[in-house]
């Protein structure tokens, strides 16, 4: 009986360590687009955008996969021309998503999912418009670096709308670089 606690409990230290419960996150996005932006007939230049990303969302494993469902908010800041005139700004996003993921092995996690976010900030909504919201889908990373700290890497796109406008201050291409945290309590 002594020898095979012994050899359960060695083999449990190398499989899948799955953890249900909520987790809070936070990130820095590195966001461009992988298209010239066309505004008027004119190519926008020297564009730059960049900013943070913190959300919150519930892990449920099922065997070597994850779902997670998230919320979260999302500030962009961004600057570029058009022909003589400079511009900048920012945006407020908030978001939701919903990922699964594969467990390569303890500590790799890998996965695909959908996100949506708001496309006109809250100052400018109209109730009659079909692009109140925008579709992304997201690449995954996950690496365990710690009992309850992960770090991330997540690859978004956008799927629609596609249009050059909204595509100044949310580019189609963003790159996040977070960690997330389960919460113990949870």
């Amino acid at each position: 009986m002594k020898h095979g606690l012994v050899i359960f409990l060695f083999l449990s230290a190398f499989s899948i360590n799955a953890q249900k419960g909520l987790f809070i996150e936070a990130g820095f996005v590195d966001a461009f687009n992988s298209r010239t932006i066309i505004v008027d007939g004119e190519p926008i230049a020297n564009y730059q955008s960049y900013g943070y990303r913190a959300g919150a969302f519930y892990n449920y494993p099922i065997e070597k996969f994850d779902i997670r469902l998230g919320a979260g908010v999302k500030q962009l800041y961004f600057s570029g021309r058009h022909e003589l005139l400079n511009f900048k700004g920012n945006t407020t996003k908030f978001t939701a998503s919903l990922t699964g993921l594969y467990s390569w092995n303890e500590v790799l996690k890998t996965g695909i999912g959908l996100g949506m976010e708001n496309n006109r900030d809250f100052s400018s909504y109209r109730a009659q418009t079909s692009d109140l919201f925008r579709y992304n889908a997201h690449i995954l990373i996950n690496y365990k670096v710690a009992n309850s700290i992960n770090l991330t890497l997540d690859y978004s796109r956008t799927i629609l709308p596609y249009s050059d406008f909204y595509l100044l201050s949310n580019p189609i291409d963003q790159l996040t670089l977070g960690i997330n945290y389960k919460l113990p309590w949870l």
